[in-house]
């Protein structure tokens, strides 16, 4: 649930709330890395990945990451 929720709000909350959406990512980042038990399931690490790129400037705002297509409707 919370993959889906950054992967398509995370645009947003980047654009309107910027520093404290980055230290978010990077708080839910932090903790999934600490734990030993999420590390290795492939659903942790889609989250993780999905983090990441919103955490990288250029794959954050400008690379259009999160932003939903009109394929995915369909």
């Amino acid at each position: 649930v919370l993959h889906g929720l950054i992967e398509v709000g995370g645009y947003v909350l980047l654009k309107l709330y910027k520093r404290q959406a980055r230290r978010l990512f990077k708080h839910i980042l932090d903790t999934l890395k600490a734990s030993k038990s999420t590390s290795q399931s492939v659903p942790e690490l889609a989250l993780i990945t999905c983090v990441e790129q919103y955490l990288e400037t250029e794959t954050a705002l400008d690379g259009g990451y999160g932003v939903l297509l009109d394929s995915f409707w369909n």
